[in-house]
């Protein structure tokens, strides 16, 4: 009955019910990903401290328990959002006399918010694109790690921004955007004291941002032979800086082989952490940590990153430079006698003549 009941409704509220049940289970599976947060109990004593001593002592409040033995500087290792938004709510309830533990708060705080996340970013994605995305959106921001958000954002827009430059279709409406973006974020990111190197990648994107404006301007103003030759005359002068800048850092610095070596050494660091791709396999790595044992001995495991590059880089130098050299070395030697013989001789007056 209830099969031939769903088969009875009309194209549209069968439609509509898939669509609710699609997004339910989106917002149920948000919040259950979110309840048992592998950083739950640290969360939840340093909001506990925080609502007890207040933000002054909590952003100076030194950790003995946490890091254990060395401690933790609280308010310079992490993002206080969280605890803040806890205790200003907890405090909320309390002043209307809601009676509930600072505990219950930090549990279903973060699922709470991220289920209405999952709802939020059906929304906004239905009204740029359908509704088949919008619960395809729901549902990926429903398996993302709660972890590094603020990471995720600050280098999924300046990634968006940098496809939109290579694929021809920036235009001054995202010039605007972006700079603004970028500006205000950096700003409010600034009262944050853990916040750090992760806006790399959106500073890079924005100085592009400005050459890419500045190019505009100037073949607005110029002809296109004109343009040609300050585009070419530009590239010509960045190439000889760089090359010469890494040039001498080649010679004073560390060597290739060991920047190579270091990368492959310490790949997981360059690879993910900061980025926005740790975020998305962030629980993988928790149940992985769970499963793993503490290894006896220190062990390094190498990624083989540049094998491949480094395999071609010396077959080109065997088939170029190395056969050009071998070249010189077999006329050398006769043009080494030939110049030994004619400069002899005036090498052997030369006493002569200084003792004179």
């Amino acid at each position: 009955m209830t099969k031939l009941g769903f088969l009875r409704l009309s194209y549209e509220k069968q439609d509509t019910l898939l669509k609710l049940l699609i997004l339910s289970m989106a917002a149920i599976l948000s919040f259950s990903t979110r309840l048992f947060s592998v950083l739950r109990y640290f969360n939840y004593r340093t909001t506990r401290f925080l609502t007890e001593e207040g933000f002054y002592k909590f952003h100076n409040w030194f950790d003995d328990r946490a890091w254990y033995p060395l401690g933790r500087i609280i308010g310079g290792t992490i993002y206080p959002g969280l605890m803040v938004t806890s205790a200003a709510l907890y405090h909320t309830l309390h002043f209307f006399h809601i009676t509930i533990d600072i505990r219950n708060v930090c549990v279903f705080l973060a699922p709470l918010f991220s289920s209405f996340t999952a709802i939020v970013t059906y929304h906004f994605t239905k009204e740029l694109k359908d509704a088949g995305a919008g619960l395809l959106a729901a549902a990926m921001i429903a398996v993302v790690s709660s972890w590094g958000g603020y990471v995720f954002l600050i280098n999924l827009i300046p990634l968006h921004v940098l496809v939109l430059m290579l694929t021809g279709r920036f235009s001054h409406r995202i010039y605007v955007a972006y700079c603004t973006v970028y500006c205000l974020g950096t700003i409010l990111s600034m009262q944050i004291s853990f916040v750090g190197f992760q806006h790399m990648a959106a500073f890079g994107v924005f100085g592009l941002c400005q050459i890419h404006a500045f190019v505009d301007y100037l073949r607005s103003k110029l002809n296109g032979q004109q343009f040609e030759v300050l585009f070419k005359s530009v590239i010509s002068l960045v190439g000889f800086v760089m090359l010469s800048g890494g040039t001498v850092l080649m010679l004073t610095g560390v060597e290739m082989h060991q920047r190579l070596s270091n990368i492959e050494r310490n790949w997981p660091y360059y690879f993910g952490f900061g980025g926005c791709l740790f975020s998305i396999l962030f629980p993988l790595f928790i149940i992985s940590a769970n499963e793993a044992q503490t290894p006896t001995k220190l062990y390094h495991f190498q990624l083989r990153l540049f094998s491949l590059v480094v395999l071609i880089s010396n077959k080109l130098f065997h088939k170029t430079v190395h056969a050009s050299v071998s070249c010189c070395t077999s006329v050398c030697p006769c043009v080494v006698i030939s110049c030994q013989a004619a400069i002899a001789p005036r090498l052997a007056g030369a006493p002569q003549t200084l003792a004179r």
